[in-house]
């Protein structure tokens, strides 16, 4: 359905008219001399039109959700408002944001929203107004925030060095910290993003939630162009600090020791700031290395993650106190975009996201600072591999996935998931409640992280760009099919794809093949590569490598086997990107010579029928391994399960894993793939073995299938 209105489809037709018109008959001299300027007035004459008519009847007409945000030049609006703002509409909501002072001089807008939320905005008389013009309709009013800014007696420059170092009156801070305190109060539920946040806002008395900050398709997507063109022929190592304000310099005290004595002892080594936002004049420490300081001038928020890729260090210091210790996270997942460890101080939120020594480092002295740093410097393996597992790390957890799955959560908890049509509901409400029921059993699912075999890269083609999805073809022994199934991708609809194949050591000639035919194919593909897994690690091994190399959001799994029909990737990406689910699948043709094979296991010819019913596949899989899965879930999930003693049970085990993290997947009813039955294919193997082994080992690993009532579906 089109998002857009009859009246303002005419309105943007009637302007690109115009400037196609100009732009024909006018030459160029002439338009930047005389016409530009006119236009400039009549597009911000356009914007308030539409703005004040348009805007406003939408809202009128349609149930809406509106947005105030109290400091809308900020990068926090861009977390807080934009980003959920565009959750909601993912979700089917229409959305819009406000200034303070817009919607306070049109008020009559609020009583047609179905929530109105408000981020950092201080309580005023006409805030006030709104907020019983809200409730007096029946309309819950959220109030966001993300800092501890509500309690007057921490607005002290001892506890909150900002007030210093912005010159900040501390009668006006504590009047600023009582007056949200006060809009706190007068709303119905409080959102945040960290869980240390919430355990305080919790003492109010308030309903809180917690949503964290978090990146989007499209910082993933610039995040890896620029690092598929950033150059590493630098001598130099910098160690980055992205502060955005001058609120920090007391934070930044904590790792100044020992960043003066890495400078000293490591003359490669540069320290990246921020000139507005740091004050290096105030650590004498480092005035001896000034020439090693490489200062940046604050860009807007769209450029700062082409300054954070500079970086081969991030630094993360925090003091330890109530109001630091509820900053979120934002610093880690920024650089994790780019594979680059972060060292941080061990607040609560940030020993969530950190395992120490894993994706990241945890320091709190200055000898600690120094040997966190300087064990990323002289190790150069261990700095990328730290840097490959932030970002594998961040890939649920901040992701717009994430974002979709908590926000129809928090809609559902409070009684606004029904109310409206939100897209996939049906399939959102059956994973809510499966996972309810399973959490009542106290069964959790296991924390896990991918088991990756050792590979090497046998062939590698970069064409700089980035894809938003792609194929992983595990292969073993299948020379026979293997340029089938490749020939069946190359024809595939959309443009960007990559490729990724992984051979877990054959032993016939499947792997020369390939590269033959990657050497004459290869410019179909945004990025491809062969890779070799150093032993044979068979299929959930070999799939998990080729997820652990792809850098795309969203991977088609295809077996070597098997053939994709032209329209499978362009379909099942438009699915997946609308729905938030963690896959999709296509219903599958089944083809091959063994007719008596497919007799004995299909009443038909085709599988993938059913839709996602998670009572249905606690009973059993019915869902094939040919299917588009978020890389964030399969991160999410731990990967492929490697340690099954049957093989064949693994992709079975992950859409258990799905159904346990609340995910829910989503079929698309029509035929898009054809799965071949041969003499060597899976399916003969599966049906050798004992039926009641496979299903007694899927139990040990979730009791719950086995204790699920089928009756209480």
């Amino acid at each position: 359905m089109n998002q857009y209105s009859k009246t303002e489809l005419a309105f943007f037709r009637i302007k690109f008219a115009l400037v196609w018109l100009l732009k024909k008959l006018l030459t160029p001299r002439f338009v930047d001399l005389y016409i530009e300027p006119v236009w400039h007035r009549f597009r911000r004459l356009a914007y308030k039109v539409q703005y004040f008519f348009v805007v406003r009847i939408r809202i009128r007409n349609r149930k809406s959700i509106i947005f105030i945000s109290g400091e809308w030049m900020t990068p926090g609006h861009t977390y807080r408002v934009e980003r959920y703002a565009d959750t909601y509409r993912e979700l089917g909501f229409q959305v819009f944001w406000f200034k303070p002072e817009n919607i306070f001089s049109n008020p009559e807008i609020i009583e047609k929203c179905r929530l109105l939320i408000i981020w950092r905005t201080e309580m005023s008389e006409n805030l006030r107004k709104c907020i019983q013009t809200a409730k007096s309709k029946g309309i819950k009013v959220v109030f966001d925030i993300d800092d501890l800014m509500f309690d007057p007696e921490l607005a002290k420059s001892e506890i909150i060095d900002g007030i210093r170092s912005m010159d900040i009156k501390q009668e006006d801070a504590v009047k600023m910290f009582a007056n949200i305190r006060d809009a706190i109060d007068a709303s119905d539920i409080v959102t945040c993003p960290t869980r240390f946040l919430a355990s305080i806002i919790k003492v109010t008395g308030k309903e809180v939630f917690v949503l964290p900050n978090g990146y989007t398709t499209e910082s993933l997507q610039k995040a890896s162009e620029i690092q598929n063109k950033k150059s590493n022929n630098e001598d130099v190592l910098r160690i980055g600090y992205a502060g955005g304000t001058r609120t920090h310099q007391k934070d930044y005290y904590l790792a100044v020791p020992a960043l003066a004595k890495v400078l000293n002892d490591f003359p490669q080594a540069r320290l990246t700031v921020f000139g507005e936002a740091l004050l290096v004049d105030e650590f004498d420490e480092l005035s001896p290395y000034s020439d090693q300081i490489e200062f940046r001038s604050l860009v807007p928020m769209e450029l700062m993650l082409s300054e954070i890729s500079r970086f081969d260090i991030n630094l993360a210091p925090l003091e330890i106190n109530p109001f630091c210790e509820s900053k979120s996270e934002l610093k880690f997942f920024e650089a994790a975009l780019f594979k680059i460890p972060t060292i941080a101080s061990p607040t609560e939120p940030y020993k969530r996201v950190i395992e120490h020594g894993f994706n990241g480092l945890l320091a709190t002295s200055a000898d600690e600072w120094y040997d966190c740093i300087k064990s990323l410097i002289v190790n150069i393996k261990y700095r990328k591999q730290t840097g490959i597992n932030a970002r594998n790390s961040i890939l649920w957890n901040f992701s717009p996935e994430q974002r979709n799955y908590l926000l129809y959560n928090f809609l559902k908890n409070n009684g606004e998931a029904d109310s409206i049509e939100i897209s996939f509901h049906r399939e959102r409400e059956l994973a809510f409640r499966m996972k309810e029921k399973i959490d009542a059993v106290e069964i959790r699912p296991v924390k896990r992280t991918p088991h990756v075999p050792d590979y090497k890269v046998i062939k590698q083609y970069n064409s700089g760009k980035h894809a938003e999805s792609g194929v992983i073809i595990p292969m073993y022994n299948y020379e026979r099919f293997i340029i089938e199934a490749l020939e069946s991708v190359k024809l595939q609809d959309i443009k960007n794809i990559d490729l990724v194949v992984v051979d877990d050591c054959s032993t016939d000639n499947s792997l020369k093949e390939v590269v033959q035919w990657l050497e004459r194919n290869f410019r179909r593909f945004n990025n491809c590569a062969i890779l070799q897994n150093v032993a044979n690690s068979k299929l959930g091994a070999a799939r998990n490598a080729a997820f652990d190399f792809i850098n795309v959001q969203y991977v088609m799994q295809l077996d070597a086997d098997n053939v994709l029909k032209p329209r499978c990737m362009a379909l099942c990406l438009e699915a997946i990107r609308k729905s938030g689910a963690a896959m999709v699948y296509p219903q599958i043709e089944i083809f091959g010579t063994d007719r008596k094979l497919i007799r004995q296991n299909y009443g038909t010819k085709s599988i993938g029928l059913k839709p996602w019913i998670p009572a249905r596949l606690a009973e059993g899989n019915y869902i094939d391994a040919m299917a588009m899965v978020s890389k964030a879930a399969w991160f999410k999930a731990g990967g492929y399960d490697t340690s099954y003693k049957f093989i064949g049970w693994e992709d079975y085990d992950m859409w258990l894993r799905f159904i346990e993290l609340g995910f829910f997947g989503i079929q698309i009813p029509e035929i898009l793939a054809k799965y071949r039955v041969h003499g060597e294919s899976m399916l003969r193997e599966a049906d050798e073995v004992n039926y009641s082994q496979r299903r007694k080992e899927v139990i040990e690993r979730h009791p719950w299938v086995a204790k699920y009532d089928l009756n209480n579906r």
